[in-house]
């Protein structure tokens, strides 16, 4: 049994060196990468074709109101703009001295521009005594998915720059063999004008014709590295000819 036990032990042992022989050398041993860092900066504009309007919902409701009342709302909702997705932001209500709710609800929806020249009128028209309905604030700043459209155009640009960059370094060092190591972005936001956040729109605005409000200034910077490898590969082919050597 003992026998047994120091072969095992022997042949563990044996495929231990080899797991160990196969592994690279010890951190420090092979030279580091030639590495190359630049910044790339590319600009460019989120325009909005759409505007985030709140509308608010004030009423002194009676307990036969305030069962319906949600239904009540979207169905008011869509009179105000038809075939928009109103999503209610905030619900308040709160017992008056007279025994009705008092009940205050903020409803937000991103409209298109041509939309927008009538939506004073037409929250006007479906409030009713005790329950109105008031355009609160029209915000034209580029929604989030205008401004990842910008996003996405300037990364396509930046990575189209440094494909030409690393084709002038395999020209000018054919034996280096670069490539693209690591790219870091940086996004930076233009502060909003408070001509872009307006809470009570011009009639200009609301017809849509107030373009210089809609555009958003994004800048884009990437760190770019780029690396070789040649120096480690010719430290791995100089060890295994050493190694091959009798």
């Amino acid at each position: 049994m003992k026998k047994i036990q120091i072969t095992l032990i022997l042949v563990l042992s044996f495929f231990y060196s080899v797991i160990l022989s196969a592994q690279p050398a010890a951190t420090g041993t092979w030279p580091s990468l030639n590495t190359i860092t630049y910044q790339v900066v590319q600009e460019g504009w989120a325009n909005s074709q759409t505007a985030e309007v709140t509308v608010a919902i004030d009423g002194n409701l009676d307990q036969a109101k305030l069962d319906r009342i949600q239904q009540d709302i979207q169905t008011k909702l869509q009179q105000v703009a038809l075939n928009v997705d109103w999503r209610i932001t905030v619900f308040q209500r709160d017992k008056s001295n007279s025994g009705l709710e008092q009940v205050h609800v903020e409803a937000s929806a991103r409209l298109p521009l041509a939309a927008l020249g009538s939506i004073r009128a037409a929250a006007k028209k479906v409030s009713v005594q005790g329950e109105t309905f008031t355009v609160q604030n029209i915000d034209y700043s580029p929604s989030t998915a205008e401004i990842e459209a910008v996003h996405a155009d300037l990364r396509n640009s930046i990575y189209a720059e440094v494909k030409p960059e690393l084709a002038r370094l395999s020209k000018l060092y054919p034996d280096q063999s670069y490539y693209l190591h690591q790219i870091d972005f940086n996004t930076v936001l233009s502060a909003p004008s408070p001509r872009m956040m307006l809470a009570t729109a011009t009639p200009q605005a609301e017809a849509g014709g107030a373009n210089d409000l809609l555009s958003q200034r994004i800048v884009e910077t990437a760190t770019v590295v780029l690396a070789s490898n040649s120096a480690q590969i010719q430290s791995r082919e100089k060890s295994d000819t050493t190694s091959a050597l009798p």
